[in-house]
């Protein structure tokens, strides 16, 4: 079995270069700036990123299995008896065999994600009539290559026998012939084999490029190439042989010529099962872009509200709004009243309208007749009379 495993990366930034093998890679973040040059001047900044990886997995096997078995409790023989029983009574044979074959896992789990693999470009705050140029230039490059083969031989062979029993030319008495039972059980898995798991998390850097804040006539440039290839090839190849041969008697017994009684044979039964299972060539490859999901979490329940939660629903940016009913319910958390299970549900709101109305009245009634006693009270005693 041979397991071959190799990561090839390359990396240029500007005039540096790094070349060897070696593990998921960190690239520091790289900022350019040009920024405060005179009138009429000229500035370039050239930027070259090349990230080329490479890899490699080559998984080869071969195995062959050969297994050959022999049970008998037959093969007896009870002839030339006189004045006597014959009984011949053969034991059972079990055979249990389990092959199990598995090769070729290959893994390949590449990161390099990192948050500070960030390209800053910023020109600003320069003369007029100055030139200004950012080149930037990025080329990413993601292989893997792997192939897997395999090659199985399974040759079992087996044989088992609680027969081919003879009682010939027995006299005055009875021949009884009972042969064993046979059981096989044979379990066979191939599996798994040529298993690859193929994950690549691979980004380019991040850029962010702005310009700000130049005097007139000035030519502000920025050139920005991108290209990022990303290429999976896999490759896996089985020939699995499952040869298996069982030869299993209970049978060929003999009980010829006997005089003076009776002659039985029973033959055992036989019980054969056989299990084979072929799993491979499985491959699960993940290829996916660096990066992080946004999650907004809900704003804290609390009794500061922010400015923005304070201008909702007012006017001018006020801190004035109307509070809707549906707010104020207490499903919605709103005040209620301590001591009552709803306050503001269209029941409720029905029961304080009635109550309001019979109170305004009363108060309007004392009132009146606090105000003009005299004319109201001989009205109704007038009434009543």
């Amino acid at each position: 079995m041979m397991n071959k495993f190799r990561i090839l990366t390359i990396t240029l930034v500007s005039i540096m270069l790094t070349f060897g093998t070696f593990p998921p890679f960190n690239v520091l973040a790289t900022e350019l700036v040009i920024s405060e040059n005179g009138a009429d001047t000229e500035s370039t900044v050239n930027v070259s990123s090349e990230t080329t990886t490479e890899i490699s997995q080559n998984n080869t096997a071969g195995i062959t299995n050969n297994i050959d078995t022999q049970t008998n409790t037959g093969n007896n023989s009870a002839s030339l008896n006189t004045q006597a029983d014959v009984n011949m009574a053969t034991g059972d044979t079990t055979t249990a065999i389990s092959v199990e074959n598995s090769a070729n896992t290959s893994t390949a789990n590449l990161d390099c994600c990192n948050s500070n693999n960030d390209i800053n470009s910023l020109i600003t705050d320069n003369g007029s009539g100055s030139t200004n140029e950012v080149n930037i230039d990025i080329n990413t490059s993601t292989t893997y290559v792997g192939e897997q083969t395999v090659r199985i031989n399974n040759n079992i062979a087996g044989t088992s026998s609680t027969g081919n029993n003879s009682a010939n030319y027995n006299n005055g008495g009875s021949v009884s012939i009972v042969t064993g039972d046979i059981k096989v059980r044979l379990n066979l898995v191939n599996a798994p084999l040529n298993l690859s798991n193929v994950d690549l998390d691979v980004s380019s850097p991040s850029v962010l490029a702005t310009i700000a804040g130049n005097g007139a006539y000035s030519a502000n440039i920025i050139n920005f190439s991108n290209s990022d290839d990303r290429q999976v090839f896999t490759h896996s190849s089985a020939d699995i042989g499952n040869y298996i041969f069982w030869d299993l008697d209970t049978g060929h017994n003999e009980a010829n010529g006997n005089n003076g009684g009776e002659v039985t044979i029973e033959t055992g039964d036989i019980d054969l099962e056989v299990f084979i299972k072929n799993l491979v060539n499985l491959s699960n490859v993940k290829v996916t872009c660096c990066g992080e999901d946004k999650t907004i979490d809900p704003p804290a329940n609390d009794n500061n509200p922010t400015e923005e939660e304070k201008n909702v629903g007012g006017n001018g940016g006020g801190s004035g709004g109307q509070l809707l009913p549906a707010a104020a319910a207490t499903e919605a958390g709103g005040p209620g009243i301590s001591g009552l299970s709803d306050t503001s549900s269209g029941e409720a709101q029905t029961l304080f309208f009635w109550l309001a109305l019979i109170m305004i009245t009363i108060g309007g009634k004392i009132i009146v007749d606090e105000a003009f006693p005299g004319k109201f009270a001989a009205s109704a005693k007038n009434r009543v009379e």
